[in-house]
């Protein structure tokens, strides 16, 4: 978060917790260079009259209701884009965020969100939102407005436990087959399995004056039984088929189904996406492995160094 902003801040149940790596911001408050942080209580002082500037972000967002005495059944992260004068003065990084940096982000949402479900671990689930301030004198606070989602499908696993040979792959259920009957999604761990094989779909949603749907399959490989190395997992992009067209039935040959892969260029993963500066796997397949990277994640250390440049 410190590639956007000076100032992070996390509000839970009755506590929210700001973050001041340089004390820039925070000294009136309590902040030292020794506890370069500050954590509230806000229920037991009336945070909107003394502390308005922090706090209220959050009041009215998502059913957070800074003025009640009820305790937020949730966590919300703040993370304030760094101006150009805050960038000028920042000792943590001199990216600022502007309307045409923000519009780059969202290209980058539309365009690549789908991947970033793959390894995560308990993530079911992402909204891409602008937050709108209401109509003046309306008293509705703020009015957020969905710009994209992707959503994490029900996946379905292979029915062979521990595949000798790729052949086994193509017994499994297609990625139709999955969609058929609904289920709570489910993750599938990249880290401790002897053998994991499934199917997942993500669904992404694009708002907007053009809004679009779209589907991406992929087949998921872990575990040492399966050939793959301790804490990796490799996903196979796949190309969804009409089941009841000529050319799967061709294909279909003694209850195995011959996967067609789906053209899409493979990327490193480290549970979320590194950048693809960082390495090219010229892969047509996704990889998550441990690997050592630099603090803002934009490289691949290749010896025992921790978090270096």
């Amino acid at each position: 978060v410190y590639n956007f902003t000076d100032l992070p801040s996390i509000l839970s149940d009755d506590m929210v917790l700001f973050l001041d790596p340089h004390v820039h911001h925070l000294s009136a408050m309590g902040a030292s260079v020794q506890k370069p942080g500050i954590k509230l209580r806000f229920l037991k002082i009336n945070v909107l009259e003394k502390f308005r500037d922090q706090f209220e972000p959050y009041h009215r967002l998502l059913g957070c209701d800074l003025a009640s005495s009820t305790p937020f059944a949730g966590t919300l992260v703040r993370v304030p884009f760094r101006t150009a004068d805050v960038a000028k003065a920042s000792e943590v990084s001199g990216i600022q965020v502007d309307r045409a940096m923000a519009e780059e982000l969202n290209s980058q949402f539309r365009s690549e969100a789908f991947q970033w479900l793959l390894f995560l671990q308990n993530v079911a689930r992402i909204d891409l939102s602008e937050i709108r301030e209401g109509p003046a004198g309306s008293g509705d606070g703020v009015e957020i407005c969905s710009l994209g989602q992707v959503q994490l499908a029900s996946p379905c696993a292979a029915p062979a436990e521990k595949p000798d040979d790729t052949e086994a792959l193509a017994e499994a259920d297609s990625p139709a087959d999955c969609e058929a009957a609904p289920k709570k999604p489910t993750r599938i761990s990249a880290i401790g399995s002897d053998c994991a094989v499934a199917d997942v779909t993500v669904l992404a949603k694009i708002a907007g004056t053009s809004p679009k749907e779209s589907r991406h399959h992929y087949r998921l490989v872990s575990g040492s039984a399966c050939g793959v190395a301790e804490q990796v997992c490799v996903a196979v992009p796949l190309e969804l088929q009409d089941q009841d067209s000529a050319e799967v039935a061709a294909q279909t040959t003694a209850n195995h189904r011959i996967l067609k892969l789906f053209k899409e260029e493979g990327r490193l993963f480290c549970f979320l996406p590194l950048p693809r500066s960082a390495t090219s796997l010229r892969l047509a397949a996704h990889v998550h492995a441990p690997v050592n990277t630099t603090q803002d994640r934009r490289n691949v250390l290749l010896d025992d160094r921790v978090g270096d440049r």
